[in-house]
Protein backbone atom coordinates (compact mmCIF):
# COMPACT_ATOMS: atom_id res chain seq x y z
CA UNK A 1 0.00 0.00 0.00
CA UNK A 2 2.74 2.20 1.04
CA UNK A 3 4.54 1.76 -2.53
CA UNK A 4 0.93 2.40 -4.41
CA UNK A 5 0.21 5.60 -2.74
CA UNK A 6 3.50 6.78 -2.96
CA UNK A 7 3.38 6.48 -6.73
CA UNK A 8 -0.35 6.90 -7.36
CA UNK A 9 0.12 10.00 -9.78
CA UNK A 10 3.10 8.61 -11.94
CA UNK A 11 1.72 4.71 -12.48
CA UNK A 12 -1.58 6.90 -13.93
CA UNK A 13 0.39 8.59 -16.38
CA UNK A 14 0.67 7.02 -19.76
CA UNK A 15 3.45 7.68 -22.07
CA UNK A 16 3.78 10.17 -24.52
CA UNK A 17 6.85 9.44 -26.24
CA UNK A 18 6.24 10.00 -30.09
CA UNK A 19 8.61 7.94 -31.84
CA UNK A 20 6.88 8.69 -35.34
CA UNK A 21 9.72 9.12 -38.11
CA UNK A 22 8.55 12.34 -38.46
CA UNK A 23 9.52 13.33 -34.49
CA UNK A 24 12.90 11.37 -34.79
CA UNK A 25 15.63 11.75 -37.43
CA UNK A 26 17.17 8.69 -38.35
CA UNK A 27 20.36 10.54 -39.82
CA UNK A 28 23.61 9.52 -38.29
CA UNK A 29 26.08 12.15 -36.86
CA UNK A 30 29.58 11.22 -37.50
CA UNK A 31 30.63 13.39 -35.31
CA UNK A 32 28.66 14.10 -31.86
CA UNK A 33 29.95 15.83 -28.85
CA UNK A 34 30.83 13.58 -26.46
CA UNK A 35 32.10 13.57 -22.95
CA UNK A 36 32.92 10.55 -22.09
CA UNK A 37 36.26 10.82 -19.54
CA UNK A 38 34.52 8.84 -16.74
CA UNK A 39 33.41 5.87 -19.34
CA UNK A 40 35.49 2.36 -18.67
CA UNK A 41 38.57 1.82 -21.53
CA UNK A 42 36.65 -1.27 -23.19
CA UNK A 43 39.04 -1.77 -25.61
CA UNK A 44 39.19 -5.49 -24.16
CA UNK A 45 35.95 -6.92 -23.89
CA UNK A 46 34.82 -10.28 -23.97
CA UNK A 47 30.95 -11.80 -25.44
CA UNK A 48 27.95 -10.16 -24.54
CA UNK A 49 26.50 -10.26 -27.76
CA UNK A 50 23.06 -11.01 -26.66
CA UNK A 51 22.87 -8.13 -24.46
CA UNK A 52 24.44 -5.47 -26.91
CA UNK A 53 21.67 -6.73 -29.55
CA UNK A 54 19.32 -5.87 -26.77
CA UNK A 55 20.52 -2.86 -26.20
CA UNK A 56 20.76 -1.89 -29.63
CA UNK A 57 17.31 -2.75 -30.40
CA UNK A 58 16.14 -0.61 -27.73
CA UNK A 59 18.13 2.73 -27.83
CA UNK A 60 18.31 2.50 -31.89
CA UNK A 61 15.23 1.18 -32.92
CA UNK A 62 12.82 1.60 -30.57
CA UNK A 63 13.72 4.89 -29.09
CA UNK A 64 13.03 3.97 -25.63
CA UNK A 65 13.81 7.07 -23.07
CA UNK A 66 14.72 5.48 -20.04
CA UNK A 67 16.68 2.59 -19.28
CA UNK A 68 17.87 0.87 -16.15
CA UNK A 69 20.56 -1.80 -16.20
CA UNK A 70 21.19 -3.97 -12.85
CA UNK A 71 23.73 -6.40 -11.43
CA UNK A 72 25.87 -7.69 -9.24
CA UNK A 73 28.98 -5.37 -8.11
CA UNK A 74 31.98 -6.15 -10.86
CA UNK A 75 29.63 -8.22 -13.48
CA UNK A 76 30.48 -5.60 -16.32
CA UNK A 77 27.59 -3.52 -16.76
CA UNK A 78 29.67 -0.58 -16.85
CA UNK A 79 31.35 -2.15 -19.49
CA UNK A 80 28.85 -3.48 -21.28
CA UNK A 81 27.37 0.09 -21.64
CA UNK A 82 30.84 0.96 -22.18
CA UNK A 83 31.14 -1.10 -25.51
CA UNK A 84 27.43 -0.33 -26.37
CA UNK A 85 28.45 3.60 -26.71
CA UNK A 86 31.02 3.20 -28.64
CA UNK A 87 28.93 1.37 -31.13
CA UNK A 88 26.03 3.55 -31.26
CA UNK A 89 27.26 7.28 -30.13
CA UNK A 90 26.79 8.15 -34.18
CA UNK A 91 23.34 7.74 -33.66
CA UNK A 92 22.85 10.88 -31.31
CA UNK A 93 24.17 14.25 -31.37
CA UNK A 94 25.10 14.62 -27.66
CA UNK A 95 26.37 11.77 -25.57
CA UNK A 96 27.74 12.22 -22.00
CA UNK A 97 28.50 9.79 -19.11
CA UNK A 98 28.65 10.66 -15.47
CA UNK A 99 29.88 8.05 -12.32
CA UNK A 100 27.71 8.82 -9.21
CA UNK A 101 30.16 7.27 -7.19
CA UNK A 102 32.87 10.12 -8.17
CA UNK A 103 29.81 12.72 -7.52
CA UNK A 104 26.65 12.61 -7.02
CA UNK A 105 24.66 15.84 -5.70
CA UNK A 106 21.64 16.21 -8.15
CA UNK A 107 22.53 19.82 -8.40
CA UNK A 108 26.49 19.00 -9.83
CA UNK A 109 25.15 16.58 -12.12
CA UNK A 110 22.03 18.55 -13.50
CA UNK A 111 24.67 22.20 -13.94
CA UNK A 112 27.04 19.47 -16.44
CA UNK A 113 24.49 18.22 -18.42
CA UNK A 114 22.92 21.79 -18.80
CA UNK A 115 26.99 23.12 -19.32
CA UNK A 116 28.08 20.40 -21.80
CA UNK A 117 24.95 20.83 -23.98
CA UNK A 118 25.09 24.57 -24.03
CA UNK A 119 22.52 26.02 -21.82
CA UNK A 120 22.45 28.34 -19.41
CA UNK A 121 23.24 27.53 -15.79
CA UNK A 122 20.83 28.45 -12.96
CA UNK A 123 22.30 29.07 -9.33
CA UNK A 124 19.25 28.94 -7.22
CA UNK A 125 19.09 25.33 -5.80
CA UNK A 126 14.78 25.41 -6.58
CA UNK A 127 15.51 26.57 -9.61
CA UNK A 128 17.76 24.68 -10.70
CA UNK A 129 15.63 21.47 -9.80
CA UNK A 130 12.62 22.60 -11.20
CA UNK A 131 13.60 25.08 -14.42
CA UNK A 132 16.99 23.31 -14.93
CA UNK A 133 15.12 19.90 -15.54
CA UNK A 134 12.57 21.30 -18.02
CA UNK A 135 15.40 23.22 -19.44
CA UNK A 136 17.03 20.09 -20.09
CA UNK A 137 14.19 18.23 -21.43
CA UNK A 138 13.10 20.72 -23.80
CA UNK A 139 16.85 20.56 -25.21
CA UNK A 140 16.07 16.63 -25.24
CA UNK A 141 13.27 16.99 -27.47
CA UNK A 142 14.93 19.35 -30.23
CA UNK A 143 18.29 16.98 -30.10
CA UNK A 144 18.90 13.42 -29.68
CA UNK A 145 21.05 13.06 -26.28
CA UNK A 146 22.39 10.03 -24.55
CA UNK A 147 22.72 10.63 -20.93
CA UNK A 148 24.57 7.26 -19.13
CA UNK A 149 24.68 7.90 -15.34
CA UNK A 150 26.83 5.12 -13.66
CA UNK A 151 26.96 3.64 -10.54
CA UNK A 152 23.21 4.94 -9.35
CA UNK A 153 22.95 2.19 -6.12
CA UNK A 154 24.87 5.61 -4.44
CA UNK A 155 21.91 7.27 -4.48
CA UNK A 156 19.37 4.52 -2.89
CA UNK A 157 18.52 4.62 0.54
CA UNK A 158 19.32 2.38 2.81
CA UNK A 159 17.17 -0.35 4.85
CA UNK A 160 14.36 1.07 2.20
CA UNK A 161 12.50 -2.56 0.79
CA UNK A 162 10.84 -0.01 -2.03
CA UNK A 163 14.72 1.44 -2.89
CA UNK A 164 13.70 4.88 -3.07
CA UNK A 165 16.42 7.44 -3.43
CA UNK A 166 18.00 9.05 -0.52
CA UNK A 167 16.30 11.72 0.87
CA UNK A 168 18.25 15.00 -0.28
CA UNK A 169 18.21 13.46 -3.73
CA UNK A 170 14.25 13.41 -4.76
CA UNK A 171 15.20 15.34 -8.18
CA UNK A 172 16.65 12.38 -9.09
CA UNK A 173 13.14 10.89 -9.05
CA UNK A 174 11.63 13.33 -10.98
CA UNK A 175 14.42 13.54 -13.45
CA UNK A 176 13.41 9.73 -14.22
CA UNK A 177 9.97 10.43 -13.70
CA UNK A 178 9.84 13.16 -16.54
CA UNK A 179 12.23 11.12 -18.43
CA UNK A 180 10.03 7.98 -18.58
CA UNK A 181 6.93 9.79 -19.26
CA UNK A 182 7.71 12.77 -20.75
CA UNK A 183 7.67 13.74 -25.34
CA UNK A 184 11.81 13.34 -26.35
CA UNK A 185 13.71 11.95 -28.49
CA UNK A 186 16.57 10.86 -26.12
CA UNK A 187 17.84 7.82 -23.72
CA UNK A 188 18.92 8.20 -19.90
CA UNK A 189 20.94 4.95 -19.35
CA UNK A 190 21.28 4.03 -15.56
CA UNK A 191 23.44 1.44 -14.24
CA UNK A 192 22.95 0.39 -10.51
CA UNK A 193 23.82 -2.41 -8.58
CA UNK A 194 20.24 -2.34 -7.11
CA UNK A 195 17.37 -1.51 -9.56
CA UNK A 196 15.78 1.52 -8.20
CA UNK A 197 12.07 1.49 -6.76
CA UNK A 198 11.08 4.16 -9.23
CA UNK A 199 12.07 1.96 -12.51
CA UNK A 200 9.84 -0.67 -11.23
CA UNK A 201 6.73 1.67 -10.71
CA UNK A 202 7.73 3.18 -14.55
CA UNK A 203 8.56 -0.37 -16.28
CA UNK A 204 5.32 -1.58 -14.96
CA UNK A 205 2.99 1.41 -16.07
CA UNK A 206 4.98 2.37 -19.48
CA UNK A 207 6.03 0.07 -22.18
CA UNK A 208 8.94 2.34 -23.36
CA UNK A 209 11.15 1.89 -20.12
CA UNK A 210 13.12 -0.98 -19.62
CA UNK A 211 15.29 -2.52 -16.79
CA UNK A 212 17.43 -4.95 -17.93
CA UNK A 213 19.38 -7.40 -15.33
CA UNK A 214 22.95 -8.68 -16.22
CA UNK A 215 24.50 -11.67 -15.19
CA UNK A 216 27.88 -13.29 -15.55
CA UNK A 217 29.79 -14.23 -18.85
CA UNK A 218 28.86 -17.16 -20.64
CA UNK A 219 30.83 -19.62 -20.18
CA UNK A 220 32.61 -19.68 -23.70
CA UNK A 221 33.45 -16.04 -23.02
CA UNK A 222 34.56 -16.53 -19.55
CA UNK A 223 37.16 -19.17 -21.54
CA UNK A 224 38.50 -17.03 -23.55
CA UNK A 225 39.28 -14.54 -20.61
CA UNK A 226 41.04 -17.28 -18.75
CA UNK A 227 42.71 -18.92 -21.58
CA UNK A 228 43.89 -15.08 -22.40
CA UNK A 229 45.25 -14.64 -19.48
CA UNK A 230 47.07 -17.77 -19.41
CA UNK A 231 45.19 -20.56 -17.66
CA UNK A 232 44.66 -23.49 -19.73
CA UNK A 233 43.46 -26.54 -17.61
CA UNK A 234 40.13 -26.90 -19.22
CA UNK A 235 38.76 -29.30 -16.71
CA UNK A 236 39.42 -26.72 -14.09
CA UNK A 237 38.28 -23.78 -15.93
CA UNK A 238 34.08 -24.55 -15.40
CA UNK A 239 34.85 -25.02 -11.77
CA UNK A 240 36.30 -21.45 -11.76
CA UNK A 241 33.30 -19.84 -13.78
CA UNK A 242 30.70 -21.93 -12.01
CA UNK A 243 31.09 -20.63 -8.71
CA UNK A 244 32.06 -16.90 -9.22
CA UNK A 245 29.51 -17.07 -11.85
CA UNK A 246 31.26 -15.82 -14.91
CA UNK A 247 31.47 -13.12 -12.79
CA UNK A 248 34.62 -10.97 -14.53
CA UNK A 249 35.71 -8.77 -11.72
CA UNK A 250 35.94 -12.27 -9.54
CA UNK A 251 37.79 -14.00 -12.47
CA UNK A 252 40.00 -11.58 -12.82
CA UNK A 253 40.81 -11.63 -8.82
CA UNK A 254 40.93 -15.52 -9.20
CA UNK A 255 43.84 -15.28 -12.00
CA UNK A 256 45.96 -12.97 -10.19
CA UNK A 257 46.19 -14.81 -6.89
CA UNK A 258 46.50 -18.39 -9.04
CA UNK A 259 49.36 -16.62 -10.95
CA UNK A 260 51.19 -15.26 -7.92
CA UNK A 261 50.20 -17.32 -5.51
CA UNK A 262 49.90 -20.52 -6.67
CA UNK A 263 52.24 -20.47 -9.90
CA UNK A 264 49.71 -20.57 -12.37
CA UNK A 265 48.65 -24.12 -10.80
CA UNK A 266 44.74 -23.70 -10.81
CA UNK A 267 44.34 -27.41 -9.36
CA UNK A 268 46.05 -26.04 -6.23
CA UNK A 269 43.75 -23.20 -5.88
CA UNK A 270 40.56 -24.73 -6.32
CA UNK A 271 41.65 -27.16 -3.89
CA UNK A 272 42.86 -24.28 -1.31
CA UNK A 273 41.52 -21.09 -1.99
CA UNK A 274 38.19 -21.02 -4.19
CA UNK A 275 36.19 -18.58 -1.84
CA UNK A 276 38.75 -15.87 -2.47
CA UNK A 277 36.47 -12.44 -3.62
CA UNK A 278 38.91 -9.83 -3.15
CA UNK A 279 38.55 -6.89 -0.14
CA UNK A 280 37.02 -4.73 -2.55
CA UNK A 281 34.12 -6.69 -3.99
CA UNK A 282 33.83 -8.05 -0.88
CA UNK A 283 33.15 -4.81 0.90
CA UNK A 284 30.77 -3.99 -2.02
CA UNK A 285 28.95 -6.98 -2.13
CA UNK A 286 28.17 -6.63 2.18
CA UNK A 287 27.21 -2.80 1.83
CA UNK A 288 24.64 -3.66 -0.12
CA UNK A 289 23.64 -6.42 2.26
CA UNK A 290 23.52 -2.97 4.69
CA UNK A 291 20.93 -1.38 2.29
CA UNK A 292 18.56 -4.16 3.22
CA UNK A 293 15.51 -3.61 5.20
CA UNK A 294 14.01 -5.84 8.24
CA UNK A 295 12.14 -8.13 6.25
CA UNK A 296 15.12 -8.80 3.39
CA UNK A 297 17.11 -9.49 6.28
CA UNK A 298 14.41 -12.05 7.44
CA UNK A 299 14.47 -13.12 4.32
CA UNK A 300 18.26 -13.72 3.88
CA UNK A 301 18.52 -15.15 7.63
CA UNK A 302 15.72 -17.93 6.61
CA UNK A 303 17.37 -18.98 3.57
CA UNK A 304 20.99 -19.21 5.06
CA UNK A 305 18.92 -21.75 7.83
CA UNK A 306 17.42 -23.86 5.79
CA UNK A 307 20.29 -24.49 3.31
CA UNK A 308 22.28 -25.08 6.53
CA UNK A 309 19.32 -27.42 8.45
CA UNK A 310 18.98 -29.14 5.30
CA UNK A 311 22.44 -29.29 4.05
CA UNK A 312 21.05 -28.48 0.58
CA UNK A 313 23.66 -28.21 -1.82
CA UNK A 314 22.07 -26.70 -4.64
CA UNK A 315 21.16 -23.46 -2.90
CA UNK A 316 17.71 -23.67 -4.12
CA UNK A 317 14.98 -22.99 -2.04
CA UNK A 318 10.69 -23.67 -3.29
CA UNK A 319 8.54 -20.78 -2.24
CA UNK A 320 6.32 -22.93 -0.17
CA UNK A 321 9.24 -24.02 1.87
CA UNK A 322 10.41 -20.58 2.52
CA UNK A 323 7.52 -18.93 3.56
CA UNK A 324 6.98 -21.61 5.57
CA UNK A 325 9.96 -20.80 7.34
CA UNK A 326 9.39 -17.08 8.06
CA UNK A 327 5.61 -16.95 8.39
CA UNK A 328 5.81 -17.24 12.15
CA UNK A 329 7.28 -13.84 12.41
CA UNK A 330 6.04 -11.56 9.64
CA UNK A 331 3.17 -11.64 6.85
CA UNK A 332 3.27 -13.47 3.56
CA UNK A 333 2.70 -10.13 1.68
CA UNK A 334 5.82 -8.86 3.52
CA UNK A 335 7.50 -11.74 2.71
CA UNK A 336 6.32 -11.49 -1.21
CA UNK A 337 7.81 -7.97 -1.40
CA UNK A 338 10.66 -8.44 0.76
CA UNK A 339 11.67 -11.51 -1.84
CA UNK A 340 10.56 -9.08 -4.73
CA UNK A 341 12.81 -6.14 -3.53
CA UNK A 342 16.16 -9.30 -3.31
CA UNK A 343 15.57 -9.95 -6.70
CA UNK A 344 15.72 -6.46 -7.77
CA UNK A 345 19.37 -6.31 -5.64
CA UNK A 346 20.32 -9.95 -7.74
CA UNK A 347 20.76 -11.00 -4.11
CA UNK A 348 18.89 -13.70 -5.26
CA UNK A 349 17.30 -15.66 -8.46
CA UNK A 350 14.04 -17.34 -9.70
CA UNK A 351 15.13 -20.67 -10.93
CA UNK A 352 13.87 -21.71 -14.33
CA UNK A 353 14.40 -25.74 -14.22
CA UNK A 354 11.47 -26.25 -12.61
CA UNK A 355 7.92 -24.72 -14.48
CA UNK A 356 5.88 -26.32 -11.89
CA UNK A 357 7.22 -24.86 -8.71
CA UNK A 358 8.55 -21.62 -7.96
CA UNK A 359 12.21 -22.32 -7.02
CA UNK A 360 14.86 -19.47 -5.37
CA UNK A 361 19.07 -19.78 -5.75
CA UNK A 362 21.72 -18.13 -4.30
CA UNK A 363 24.94 -17.67 -5.90
CA UNK A 364 28.26 -19.70 -4.11
CA UNK A 365 29.47 -16.03 -4.19
CA UNK A 366 26.34 -14.50 -2.96
CA UNK A 367 25.72 -17.06 0.16
CA UNK A 368 29.51 -16.86 1.30
CA UNK A 369 28.98 -12.95 1.98
CA UNK A 370 25.60 -13.58 3.22
CA UNK A 371 27.11 -15.92 6.02
CA UNK A 372 29.65 -13.30 6.80
CA UNK A 373 26.81 -10.30 7.01
CA UNK A 374 24.95 -12.45 9.37
CA UNK A 375 27.77 -13.17 11.62
CA UNK A 376 28.94 -9.50 11.59
CA UNK A 377 24.94 -8.91 12.66
CA UNK A 378 24.99 -11.24 15.17
CA UNK A 379 28.55 -9.75 16.61
CA UNK A 380 27.33 -6.18 16.47
CA UNK A 381 24.11 -7.20 18.16
CA UNK A 382 26.05 -8.95 20.77
CA UNK A 383 28.44 -6.41 21.35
Amino acid sequence: QLLISRYQEQSNQESTVDDSPSNISETKNNSPSEDLWEKPDVSVFYGRDEELKQLEELVVKEKAPLICLYGLPGIGKSYLVGKLVEQIKCDFDYVIWRSLSNRNQFSEILKDLLKFIGLSETTEPKKQADEGISELIEHLRKHRCLIVLDNAEEIIREQDIYRRVKEGYENYEILLRRMGTEQHKSCLLINSCEKPGDIDILENSIRAVHSLKIDGLQSADAKQLLNNKGLKEEKYLDILIEYYGGNPLLLNIAIGIIKDVFNSNISEFTKNTLTTYGGNFEKKLIELFEHLSLSEVKVIKSINQVIDNEKKTDKKIPLNILIKSIKKEDKTSNIIEAINSLIARSLIEVSEEDKNQVIYKLKPIVEKCVKKFLERQKKEFSE
